[in-house]
């Protein structure tokens, strides 16, 4: 359901396998279900924010504890909460998780092909770039982003030429523009 974006049908999966695993089999729930991305994104596209980054939060800590800070699996998770922590109005800290995944993520990306890319992580990734871009704009103004030194239209042209993957570069640089066209100096 998940990979065809029909986000209400995935949470219902999801429920379900929380309703009727989770009490017989605690072990498989929390091994292969409690920690899943996909339910973090169906809770995220069904107006479940909040939820979507507690869940997303523990993945993240489960992640970074068995696999370590550096993995993909982890960055993924980070990355993920980042978005659901947009989707919270929770601006800063949201920009912290993303700007901690991508250099892992972006690296993972270029060193695979598009057929190597597995679709469920093309469209995280893509998911992901285009809220640190709504982020970047969002908070070009605050003095948080300026003394990172980052000027927003400028940070996400350069995630688009970064993004090495053609879907993805089209993505970030339809955003990019979307944004761009907003500031009347540009537009």
């Amino acid at each position: 359901m998940a990979a065809q974006e029909d986000w209400q049908g995935a949470l219902t999966v999801f429920e379900t396998i929380q309703k009727e695993v989770r009490p017989v089999d605690p072990e498989t729930f929390e091994r292969r279900f409690r920690y899943d991305l996909d339910w973090g994104l169906a809770l995220l596209n069904t107006s479940q924010s909040q939820a979507a980054v507690d869940l997303l939060r523990a993945a993240a800590e489960k992640s970074e504890g068995t696999r370590g800070k550096d993995n993909y699996a982890t960055a993924e998770a980070r990355g993920m909460l980042g978005v659901a922590l947009t989707g919270t109005g929770e601006y800063e800290q949201a920009i912290a998780e993303i700007e901690r995944a991508l250099p892992i993520l972006l690296a993972h990306s270029r060193e695979r092909d598009e057929i190597q890319q597995v679709a469920s992580q093309h469209r995280r990734l893509v998911q992901i770039l285009e809220a640190y871009i709504y982020l970047l704009i969002e908070l070009r103004d605050k003095p948080s982003t300026s003394i990172r030194g980052l000027h927003a239209v400028a940070k996400a042209f350069e995630l688009a030429q970064l993004a090495r993957d053609p879907a993805v570069q089209r993505a970030l640089s339809a955003n990019s523009a979307r944004a761009a066209a907003r500031n009347p100096r540009l537009a």
